[in-house]
């Protein structure tokens, strides 16, 4: 239970350290491409809503990163689990079941696995390796959406950031040029 809670302060920590490099990142962007803004009250709170958006989004993206690692931890674990269960001549699905019930956090991904593709004969490893792969597929699929997804709301807010901020006027001279 302590290696959950640690894995989700984790995810926390990290999410937002990205979401504040981007807000940085995005923010030097925007300074750069137009020198003469300023914030106002509305881009102020543009920019924190873009910051809670992405904060949201990356703390995903690092909880599936983590997820990842699980899935390689428990590579063993399964194994034994699956040895067991072929042993017993057990069902596709009936293992599939199984591993869902012992491995609750990898339940999601593990019930999309297409059983028909697993024959009962095969090797407890194979069955792994193919899970395993599986799940793999389908958290790169995950992180690569949250990234596409991070990508355009960066793209999206920074407009609306640029739009709602303020142009400051150019220093007025108060005097008489001679020259």
């Amino acid at each position: 239970m302590l290696t959950l809670a640690g894995h989700l302060l984790a995810c926390l920590f990290w999410g937002t350290l990205i979401a504040i490099l981007l807000m940085f990142l995005m923010h030097v962007g925007i300074v750069n491409l137009s020198s003469r803004r300023r914030y106002t009250l509305l881009s102020t709170l543009v920019y924190f809503i873009c910051f809670f958006f992405l904060m949201w989004q990356t703390v995903r993206l690092m909880g599936a990163v983590y997820m990842k690692g699980y899935v390689d931890d428990i590579r063993q674990s399964m194994e034994g689990s699956l040895a067991q269960l072929s042993a017993l001549d057990a069902t596709a699905v009936g293992v599939k079941d199984q591993l869902s019930q012992q491995y609750p956090f990898l339940a999601d991904y593990i019930s999309d696995i297409p059983v028909d593709e697993i024959s009962p004969g095969q090797d407890a490893s194979s069955w792994v390796d193919y899970v395993v792969d599986y799940v793999h597929y389908e958290l790169n699929g995950y992180i690569a959406w949250r990234v596409g997804y991070m990508l355009l709301t960066a793209v999206v807010f920074a407009l609306l950031l640029a739009r709602t901020m303020r142009k400051k006027l150019p220093p007025s001279y108060v005097g008489i040029n001679w020259n």
